[in-house]
């Protein structure tokens, strides 16, 4: 496998990784939480924890999401033309 090969294998495993984290933390474990939210009373530690579990899954899901961009911004500034 040549270099240039081995960079594009890499840039998409980095992809697939994280727009898999993303749509697992930032839409799934996101879900869970809002949905543990709902169904306790406001107030309560259990509603309090899945608040900062929501925001935590939002948070992380966001990171993700930047350096998913800017990896892709990246690959794009170093591909050669043509």
């Amino acid at each position: 496998m040549s270099k240039d090969a081995n960079y594009r294998a890499l840039y998409e495993k980095a992809m697939e990784i994280t727009e898999y984290g993303s749509e697992t933390i930032n839409h799934k474990l996101r879900a869970l939480f809002v949905a543990i939210e709902k169904e306790t009373e406001k107030g309560t530690e259990a509603h309090d924890l899945a608040a900062a579990g929501r925001y935590l899954a939002e948070d992380m899901g966001n990171l993700l999401d930047v350096d998913r961009e800017e990896l892709q911004r990246l690959t794009e500034s170093t591909e050669p033309a043509g």
